[in-house]
């Protein structure tokens, strides 16, 4: 069974120590045992189990443990529409801040080689950042250490030192706006 939770992002932690309680099956890990086994990936013409063959497969891996089944995926929501790098989801008015951004990439970044859709992530993580009530009181050098752990985590193909000054931007350009 798959279970998906629709939860607001303050409680991610909570919905998954609920569904590790749970012993969740790591699905990364039980494919790489299954391709050490030789399987190859998914065939629309492969016959399905039986009921002996599906008693066997529980049986096999009811002894195992498997750490880091939980998996955390941020969802698209209706009222939110997907950003130009495709996974990330951006709230209907982004946009009022897009042309700021812009600025600050153009004058920061633009000599860099790197194009502002490489860029515009952070600005977002910035504004979700700013929007999120839990930092509502921090100041940045409160809350970088937290922003920096949770980007690392989810962008592995960006460094925190490349994009730092971008989400900076965007989280003191939006706490200026909010508070004025």
């Amino acid at each position: 069974a798959l279970v998906t939770v629709t939860a607001e992002e303050m409680e991610i932690d909570r919905v998954n120590s609920i569904l590790s309680r749970f012993n969740p099956v790591n699905v990364k890990q039980r494919a790489e045992t299954w391709r050490q086994a030789g399987w190859k990936g998914y065939d629309a013409s492969a016959k399905p189990y039986t009921a002996k063959q599906s008693a066997a497969e529980r049986a096999q891996y009811q002894s195992q443990t498997y750490s880091g089944g939980v998996q955390s995926y941020p969802r698209i929501h209706d009222s939110m529409k997907p950003s130009l790098m495709g996974s990330a989801a951006r709230p209907a008015d982004i946009d009022r801040y897009s042309s700021a951004w812009r600025g600050h990439y153009q004058t920061q970044y633009a000599k860099t080689g790197m194009k502002y859709e490489q860029y515009q992530p952070a600005y977002e993580y910035g504004y979700t950042l700013r929007n999120d009530t839990r930092y509502s009181d921090y100041d940045w050098t409160r809350l970088e250490p937290e922003a920096r752990r949770t980007w690392e985590q989810n962008h592995t193909g960006s460094t925190w030192d490349q994009i730092k000054d971008a989400v900076r931007y965007s989280w003191e350009n939006i706490k200026a706006a909010v508070r004025g």
